[in-house]
């Protein structure tokens, strides 16, 4: 299982199945053939883009609406807790 996000569903982010080795067969801008394996997290983003071209989302492969949840922003430190030029550390 890995979490995984995507630009197309901003601020959330999914639990879901992907392969650790996939073998990719496709066209370069040549036309000529070109064969990819790929493992980790190469196969993960290779897997997620094709899927892309194939119409599907990392939130169709959710096995429940459990997986899937909103990232939190990142907390700012409080003004309060910011230290004032000439105060200690």
């Amino acid at each position: 299982m890995v979490n995984e996000g995507c630009l197309s569903i901003p601020g959330y982010i999914g639990e879901i199945k992907r392969s650790e080795l996939v073998r990719v067969k496709a066209q370069n801008a040549r036309g000529v053939e070109v064969k990819i394996k790929a493992e980790g997290l190469l196969a993960e983003v290779l897997e997620h883009e094709i899927d892309h071209l194939n119409g599907i989302l990392y939130i169709d492969h959710l096995e429940s609406q459990d997986k899937f949840r909103k990232l939190e922003p990142p907390k700012k430190p409080s003004d309060s807790a910011a230290t004032k030029e000439g105060e200690p550390e």
